[in-house]
């Protein structure tokens, strides 16, 4: 009776102590993951703005990841694409991009997009960020 009380007492102690580090641990997926993908976006943006190859900068938004890659138009098999993959179990969530693509490219020159708007990281456990791409091609967290 005594070590089913003890084994009890431990399952209890577990649950009070894992939940929350689990919980930290998702949330703290959620900013790496959003700081990644900031990083990545005014990475793409400087590099067009700096004509480096004289090309064109964009990053290609997917479930798990965001792509920087050269040109106007993402091509998937491009062996200049760098993969950033969100930290689990953070994936991407609603896209609402102007012109209703799930990439964003920049100006050069400029450094505007046409294709403005918001994106969202989601956790499975509901919480999300949303970053809104201005027209100027500048990045606000949401």
């Amino acid at each position: 009776m005594e070590i089913l009380l003890v084994i009890g007492i431990i399952g209890i102690l577990l649950v009070i102590t894992v939940l929350p580090f689990t919980t930290f641990r998702n949330s703290r997926a959620l900013t790496q993951s959003t700081e990644t993908l900031i990083a990545v976006l005014n990475d793409a943006r400087t590099k067009t703005l700096a004509s480096i190859n004289g090309d064109q900068y964009g990053v290609a938004l997917l479930s798990d990841r965001a792509v920087l890659f050269v040109g106007s138009v993402y091509d998937a098999n491009a062996t200049t694409n760098q993969s950033f993959f969100f930290e689990s179990p953070v994936t991407l969530g609603t896209i609402s991009l102007a012109g209703g693509g799930s990439s964003v490219l920049f100006k050069k020159l400029t450094g505007a997009t046409d294709t403005y708007g918001t994106i969202v990281l989601q956790m499975s456990g509901g919480e999300i960020t949303t970053l809104t791409v201005l027209a100027s091609g500048i990045i606000n967290k949401q």
